[in-house]
Order: structure tokens, then sequence, then C-alpha cells
């Protein structure tokens, strides 16, 4: 069983990946700047699949990556879309 600092860790540098990518297959320009700043913002909002573990102690670990992955994704874009409406950016 993969313990809770090295699952966190995975979660959060899956989270990155995906932000990477999805950034690598778009054709909006982005700065070096944008490319952290969501990668953490995904990075972070993956390891909300953590929760998880507080109602299901014995969910596998792939349910879990699985589930960060899905909530990494979709955590990332409802954020940048509530920034861009509220701040008008």
């Amino acid at each position: 069983m993969i313990g809770e600092y090295a699952l966190i860790a995975l979660l959060f540098v899956i989270g990155m990946i995906i932000a990477i990518g999805k950034i690598l297959a778009s054709d909006e320009k982005t700065s070096m700047k944008v490319i952290v700043g969501k990668a953490i913002l995904n990075g972070c909002t993956s390891l909300m699949a953590g929760m998880l573990l507080l109602t299901f102690t014995s969910a596998s670990p792939l349910v879990i990556v699985g589930f960060g992955a899905f909530l990494g994704t979709l955590g990332t874009e409802a954020s940048i879309a509530w920034i861009k409406s509220k701040f008008g950016v």
C-alpha cells in the first residue's frame, strides 16, 4: 500500500502533469508564469481526492489517483472561470 505522504506527492505531481499537458496541447499563448500557476493550482485541486480517504478508508490507490486527476482538471477549470468572472480578467 502507498503511504500517505507518497500518495499526497503522487496526487500533486499528477495534477501538475495534467495541467502542463493541457497547456502544451492548447493554442493559446502562455508565459512561464501562467504555466507554473496553472500547474500549482491543478496540483492542489488534485489533492482534494485525499478526502476520499476520510470517508472510504479502504479505497484503493488507483481509485484515489483517478479521482484526483478528475478533480484536478475540473477544479482548475472551475477556479479559473470563477476568478475570471469575479475579477474581470
